[in-house]
C-alpha cells in the first residue's frame, strides 16, 4: 500500500522524456518525407541513366522556366480536389484569359489594363464553372470537360483561330518582373511558382477560408453543421483556380512573346495520362479512380513532385547528350524510365 501511495505521489514528478526535434518532425511529415525520398530516387535513376545531361545545370534551368506553366495551376487545383470536386476547363481558362488580354490590348493599347481584363477573363470562367456545379448540381467532371470545349469553341471564334504577338510587353515592367531572369539565370516565373504554394498553404493551413475547404472536403453535412457556407466554398475554390490559370496563360505567352489559341491544349496529358492511344475515357477513369482513394489528402508536394517529373520524362528523357546519343526508348513509355506517375504517392502512403 505504501509503495502504491509513494508511486502515485511520484508520478506528477516523473520525467517526461522529449523526442528529439529531427524524431518529432519525422513523425509529423512522414508522407512528404516518403514522397520526397521516392523523388530523390527517381532523380538518381535519370542521373545514371543520363549523366551527362543530369548533371549540369542547364536542364535545371529549363525546369524551372517551363515547369511553372502547369506547376502553377496545379497548386490552387488541390484546393478543388480537397473540396471533393474537380475541374479539367483549366487550359481551356488559360486561353479565355488571354483571348480578354488580345481584345482589350487591340482596344486600348495598354498592357495593364489587358492584363487586369485576363485576370477577370480567368476569374470570370473559374466562376462560371463554380456556378455551374454548386448551384445547378451538375457533377463537376461533367460540367468542366463541357465548359473546356465551350471555352475553347469561344476562343477560337472570338480570335478567328489567329494569335498575337506580345513583343510591345517587353517594354513594361510586367515582362521584366513576371519572366525576367533574376541574376541573368532564374527565370522569375520559378519564383512566382514558390510565391503561390506558398500562399495556398498559408490559406490551406494558417486561415479559416483553409479550414472549411478541409471542412467542406472531409464531411459537407458536418461542415454546414458548423456554419461553413459549403457553396461558397467550392465557388470560391473555382474562381481562384480560374484566376491562377489565366495568369499561368499570360506568363507562358510572355516567355515566347506570343498568344497562341490553342495555348494549354495539352496540358491534361500532363495528369499522368498515356502519351499513346490517351483519351477523355481515360482521363474520366482516372480521375474518378483516384478521387475516391485519395479523396481529401491534398498534397501539395506530391503535385509538385508530380510536376517536375512530367517536366523531366517531356524534356530530359530522349534528349541529345553531348556524345550525340538519344535514348527513344525511354521516352515512348508512358512513364519516366518506366516509373507511372503515381508511383510516388503510392510507395509513400505505405
Amino acid at each position: 500500500m505504501s509503495s502504491g501511495l509513494a508511486s502515485g505521489t511520484d508520478l506528477p514528478n516523473a520525467r517526461i522524456v522529449k523526442r528529439p526535434p529531427l524524431v518529432r518532425f519525422m513523425r509529423k511529415y512522414p508522407l512528404q518525407i516518403g514522397i520526397f525520398l521516392v523523388a530523390v530516387v527517381i532523380w538518381l535513376i535519370f542521373v545514371i541513366g543520363a549523366p551527362r545531361t543530369f548533371l549540369a545545370g542547364d536542364i535545371y534551368v529549363s525546369f524551372m522556366a517551363t515547369t511553372p506553366f502547369f506547376a502553377i495551376m496545379a497548386i490552387p487545383l488541390t484546393m478543388v480536389v480537397i473540396t471533393g470536386e474537380i475541374d479539367l476547363s483549366f487550359p481551356s481558362i488559360m486561353a479565355i484569359g488571354m483571348t480578354a488580354f488580345e481584345l482589350v490590348f487591340l482596344s486600348t493599347h495598354s498592357t495593364w489594363y489587358a492584363f487586369i481584363a485576363c485576370l477577370l477573363g480567368g476569374l470570370i470562367a473559374g466562376a462560371l464553372n463554380g456556378v455551374i456545379v454548386v448551384r445547378l448540381g451538375v457533377p463537376s467532371l461533367v460540367a468542366t470537360i463541357g465548359t473546356q470545349f465551350f471555352y475553347r469553341g469561344a476562343v477560337m471564334v472570338l480570335t478567328g483561330a489567329k494569335g498575337i504577338g506580345m513583343t510591345e510587353t517587353q517594354g513594361t515592367v510586367l515582362y521584366p518582373l513576371l519572366v525576367g531572369r533574376i541574376g541573368g539565370v532564374i527565370p522569375a516565373q520559378f519564383v512566382w511558382t514558390i510565391g503561390i504554394g506558398l500562399l495556398v498553404w498559408f490559406f490551406l493551413n494558417r486561415h479559416r477560408f483553409g479550414a472549411h475547404v478541409y471542412l467542406v472536403g472531409d464531411n459537407l453535412e458536418s461542415a454546414r453543421l458548423m456554419g461553413v457556407s459549403v457553396g461558397r466554398t467550392k465557388l470560391l475554390t473555382f474562381a481562384v483556380l480560374g484566376t491562377v490559370a489565366a495568369f499561368a496563360g499570360f506568363l507562358q505567352s510572355e516567355e515566347i512573346l506570343f498568344f497562341w489559341p490553342t495555348i494549354g491544349s495539352g496540358l491534361l496529358l500532363n495528369l499522368g495520362v498515356r502519351r499513346h492511344g490517351h483519351d477523355l475515357r481515360n482521363v474520366c477513369r482516372r480521375l474518378h479512380h483516384g478521387r475516391h482513394q485519395r479523396r481529401d489528402r491534398g498534397d501539395r508536394l506530391d503535385q509538385l513532385l508530380e510536376r517536375c517529373r512530367g517536366g523531366i520524362h517531356h524534356r530530359g528523357v530522349g534528349r541529345p547528350s553531348d556524345a550525340g546519343e538519344q535514348a527513344p526508348h525511354l521516352n515512348e513509355q508512358p512513364g519516366a524510365c518506366g516509373i507511372p506517375p503515381q508511383a510516388p504517392g503510392a510507395i509513400a502512403s505505405r
